[in-house]
C-alpha cells in the first residue's frame, strides 16, 4: 500500500483540477443517492480525496466524518472546507479508527477498484454502520464503452485498476459481503463508466 499512498500524495496538488471533468458524475451519484439522506445522517466518507463528493453530500446530512489514506488529499482538501459540518481526517480503510455501529451510513467514492484489499474495506464499512446502516458505494464498471487507451495512459502514470466489475459482479461482490441490496445503477463516464449501489446493513 505504501507505493500506493505516494502516488495519491503526489497527485493530490492537481487533483481537483484534474477531475472537475468529472464533476457530473459525482453529481448524478448525489442525486441517486439523495432519496436515502436525511438531515439528522452521520456519514461516514471513505476515499474523500480532495472533497469532490464531500462537499455536495454535506447539504443533505447531518455531519460527514470525510476520511482518506493520503496526507496530502485531506490537507487539500481542508483548504477547500466552506462548510462547518465536515471534518476532514486521515484515515486507513482496512483499520478505520471509529467504534462499531458509529455511522448512520457509509460513502465509499471510486476506491473499491484501486485497493487490493477492497473485502476488508466493505467489512470495515460494515462494522461501523448502524443495524439498518446504508451503503452507498460508486466504481468503476467494465461496459462496452470503456475508453481502452485512456486507461492505458492512466497506467503510464501509476494509476492501476487492480478489480475489475461488470454490474453484475458489483452487485453480487456487494451482497457477498454480506449487505442487502436497495438499488443498482450505471452512470456514463470515461475512461470507464461508473456503477453505483444502493446497499443496507441488516444486524
Amino acid at each position: 500500500m505504501k507505493g500506493d499512498k505516494e502516488f495519491w500524495n503526489r497527485g493530490a496538488k492537481f487533483y481537483a483540477t484534474f477531475m472537475k471533468k468529472n464533476e457530473r458524475v459525482y453529481e448524478n451519484f448525489v442525486e441517486l443517492i439523495a432519496p436515502f439522506l436525511q438531515d439528522n445522517l452521520r456519514v461516514l466518507e471513505i476515499g474523500c480525496a480532495t472533497g469532490q463528493i464531500t462537499f455536495l453530500l454535506s447539504s443533505f446530512v447531518d455531519e460527514v466524518i470525510a476520511t482518506d489514506y493520503s496526507e496530502r488529499m485531506i490537507e487539500y482538501a481542508n483548504k477547500r472546507k466552506s462548510v462547518e459540518n465536515i471534518i476532514f481526517e486521515v484515515a486507513d480503510a482496512i483499520d478505520l479508527p471509529y467504534e462499531d455501529g458509529s455511522f448512520d451510513a457509509v460513502v465509499i467514492g471510486n476506491v473499491l477498484h484501486i485497493v487490493s484489499d477492497a473485502d476488508k474495506v466493505l467489512a470495515e464499512a460494515m462494522r461501523v454502520l448502524k443495524p439498518g446502516g446504508r451503503l452507498f458505494a460508486l466504481t468503476f464498471i467494465d461496459t462496452e464503452s470503456k475508453n481502452t487507451v485512456k486507461l492505458k495512459v492512466m497506467k503510464l502514470f501509476g494509476f492501476n485498476v487492480k478489480r475489475e466489475f461488470t454490474r453484475e459482479s458489483y452487485e453480487e461482490y456487494i451482497t457477498a459481503a454480506g449487505f442487502e441490496m436497495l438499488k443498482s445503477e450505471v452512470i456514463a463516464a470515461s475512461p470507464l463508466d461508473e456503477g453505483v449501489v444502493v446497499a443496507r446493513k441488516n444486524k
